[in-house]
């Protein structure tokens, strides 16, 4: 979770709605296998939880399992110089168009012939970032994205791939959000910001209430947290801190973030109080838990 912590650490220092936004970037990149371009998405999978191998064995590969390497093997993608943008290099662009078209055929392939394979979860949310990510190198609408995610949604589909897909899918919304706010030349940058930080907080507390125990669902516990203290409702960050330490017992970051809510608490009832002997105790200046 260390982006969530590092988020509420810097929280002091930045807007929310730089904090929120570099934070979903970061928690993308924790779960992505290779490193995105400059100024460009990341460009590569966020790997469903599986105990299965990274790669299958190299001798005696049946027939899953060979398709299921060459389906690995088209999860990293060629990157983009740094300071360069994708449609300044349209050989590159060419060759992850080319590889993500290629992941969209042999995910398809593999779905098809071992929907029960113990590598399925894996290569259904391949398939689901392959989707996004065509949609994103060509500068094209994500609907057939949308669309597909729902469908994984609605029907049988593991937990785990679930609320991955549905991670992806709030990361999505919030990019459209964060796009029509910036190119909205009418909306006082004010308004831009109140507009940002209510998105953020409600898709990130729908994840919660659906995926409580998805560890991407960490991530937007540290949103919310940091939200609730920055509008000085430290009884509320206390709540979602609550949460995440029921959900995650042995989430190192825990103790930390405790310890922000408690002097951001403190320093609040300074600024507020006449002095220490007419303060109160409670909730919003309880005791940081101690680390377990």
């Amino acid at each position: 979770m260390h982006a969530s912590r590092n988020a509420v650490q810097r929280s002091a220092g930045l807007t929310l709605a730089v904090a929120a936004a570099a934070l979903l970037l970061l928690s993308a990149m924790v779960y992505a296998q290779a490193t995105p371009g400059a100024n460009q998405a990341p460009v590569a999978v966020p790997r469903a939880a599986s105990s299965a191998p990274a790669s299958a064995p190299a001798t005696a590969q049946s027939a899953d399992e060979a398709l299921y390497q060459q389906i690995t093997e088209l999860r990293n993608l060629p990157r983009v110089p740094q300071g360069k943008q994708i449609s300044d290099v349209p050989e590159v662009k060419q060759a992850i168009d080319d590889q993500l078209t290629k992941s969209l055929a042999l995910t398809a392939e593999f779905l098809k012939k071992y929907p029960k394979n113990e590598y399925a979860d894996e290569v259904l949310v391949q398939r689901m970032d392959t989707v996004r990510l065509l949609a994103v190198v060509n500068d094209k609408p994500l609907d057939n994205f949308r669309a597909e995610a729902k469908k994984v949604l609605a029907g049988d589909a593991s937990d785990k791939v679930k609320s991955t897909v549905a991670f992806m899918l709030v990361q999505t919304d919030l990019q459209d959000t964060f796009k029509a706010l910036k190119e909205n030349e009418q909306l006082p940058e004010d308004q831009k910001a109140e507009a940002w930080k209510k998105a953020v907080v409600k898709q990130a507390g729908d994840y919660i209430k659906k995926y409580p125990k998805s560890e991407f669902a960490k991530e937007f516990y540290g949103v919310l947290i940091e939200t609730a203290v920055q509008d000085r409702n430290f009884d509320r960050a206390y709540e979602l801190l609550d949460q995440l330490r029921a959900n995650f017992p042995d989430e190192p970051a825990v103790p930390q973030i405790a310890q922000f809510i408690q002097q951001a608490a403190a320093t609040q009832s300074a600024a507020t109080q006449p002095g220490p002997a007419t303060q109160k105790a409670s909730p919003a200046t309880r005791k940081a838990p101690a680390a377990e």
